[in-house]
């Protein structure tokens, strides 16, 4: 957590699939998501908020992914989009908590979108952005959210937010990769 009291895992302890656990540093643990009753959706990817008060998911189900939003007290999840089949299940939130950025779509038709943290909320194709086709992973945004790093066809690429400029980093694929 940004308090660096806690932290949050997937975790398949119990036989309802993979559910999301808050973690204390101290070796608390509660859990924070339950599968909807006759689901086998699997809570994946979860990531905080920069605030702390609320994380992203995904569920994985047989239909694709759905991004879900949680309190950090726990409680009742809200459905925020429906990702559909997607290769990719990480996502990013913008420094400011009001985006999270995700690629959505399967190899050879993935794209790179922002959608308002809310129930229903729209996804917003970002333009110049073309995600690599197959890759596991995410976005990432920097900490100033002036720019969205992704994996690419050419290696790794930067957006902009609003998709006005593009370019790419490296043409090397990254396992991991960050912001410093």
């Amino acid at each position: 957590s940004p308090s660096g009291t806690h932290y949050l895992v997937a975790t398949n302890r119990s036989d309802s699939g993979h559910q999301i656990e808050d973690i204390s540093v101290n070796g608390f643990s509660r859990r924070l998501t339950e599968n909807p009753q006759g689901s086998t959706a699997d809570a994946i990817a979860p990531r905080w908020a920069a605030d702390g008060s609320r994380f992203a998911f995904a569920w994985d189900r047989s239909a694709g992914l759905m991004l879900m939003l949680s309190s950090a007290s726990g409680g009742n999840t809200i459905s925020v989009a429906d990702l559909g089949p997607s290769d990719a299940a990480f996502q990013s939130w913008s420094p400011d908590g009001q985006w999270i950025a995700a690629i959505t779509g399967s190899a050879g038709k993935q794209q790179l979108i922002k959608v308002k943290p809310m129930a229903g909320g729209r996804l917003v194709p970002i333009p110049k952005a073309v995600p690599d086709a197959g890759s596991y992973d995410g976005p990432v945004w920097s900490p100033a959210g002036d720019w969205i790093m992704y994996p690419s066809a050419e290696g790794m690429s930067l957006v902009s937010p609003d998709g006005a400029t593009a370019h790419k980093v490296s043409s090397h694929r990254f396992s991991a990769y960050a912001f410093s």
